[in-house]
């Protein structure tokens, strides 16, 4: 499943060391609405790390694998469990869209 996660930048640094290298390597600046932002497109499945280099910022991994290299922060929680935290707590700050894949049948135009 992939997702568009939208920080806001002012945010960032409040975040713990492991999901704020995250963000600065993925993420993407952005205004939005006038908010300077953080802004990426997560993907759980990828078929090579070396991809995220060569489509630029704003495209970032979200599985747990390709996580696992930015460790767990002093409560012990990963990137994808603090990030998730973030938004139940600061959802002014954090916002994520869910893509959902439907099925469509041959007839579909879009």
């Amino acid at each position: 499943m992939s997702s568009t996660m939208v920080i806001r930048k002012s945010a960032v640094e409040g975040l713990p060391e492991n999901a704020r290298k995250y963000v600065e390597e993925f993420f993407a600046e952005a205004r939005i609405l006038g908010i300077e932002c953080m802004v990426a497109q997560r993907h759980a499945y990828h078929p090579s790390p070396s991809s995220y280099a060569r489509w630029g910022k704003g495209t970032a991994p979200s599985h747990m694998v390709d996580l696992a290299r930015f460790g767990k922060d002093e409560r012990g929680r990963d990137v994808g469990q603090v990030l998730r935290d973030a938004e139940k707590e600061s959802p002014d700050d954090f916002f994520t869209a869910y893509v959902t894949q439907r099925s469509c049948s041959s007839d579909c135009d879009d």
